[in-house]
């Protein structure tokens, strides 16, 4: 029984979508469905982006209003991947100690 229950935790928590529902039916999609996806389901727009070391591109996306944020990662093949989403965005600049912002 004991371990029933935890089969049943263990699968909710893997197959369950975040509080704010951010995650689309796959976590991985060509990019143009991926940006398409993010702009009409939570009306974020790029808002930085750069290139890993490994040569994919990591984009960060936010609404406006910092409701929402997603961080894909994209391949060479042009699949984006979701490799974190959350809430509360900031584009703030923090100055850190001893050094100017």
């Amino acid at each position: 029984m004991r371990l029933l229950l935890i089969a049943a935790l263990v699968s909710g928590f893997l197959f369950s979508s975040p509080a704010n529902g951010q995650t689309p039916p796959r976590s991985c999609n060509d990019h143009t469905s991926a940006v398409t996806y993010l702009m009409l389901k939570f009306n974020e727009r790029l808002v930085g982006q750069g290139l890993i070391h490994d040569g994919r591109v990591l984009e960060v996306y936010a609404s406006e209003d910092g409701g929402t944020w997603t961080v894909l990662v994209v391949g060479p093949t042009g699949i984006a991947c979701i490799a974190a989403s959350g809430e509360g965005w900031s584009n703030e600049i923090f100055e850190l100690p001893g050094r100017p912002a």
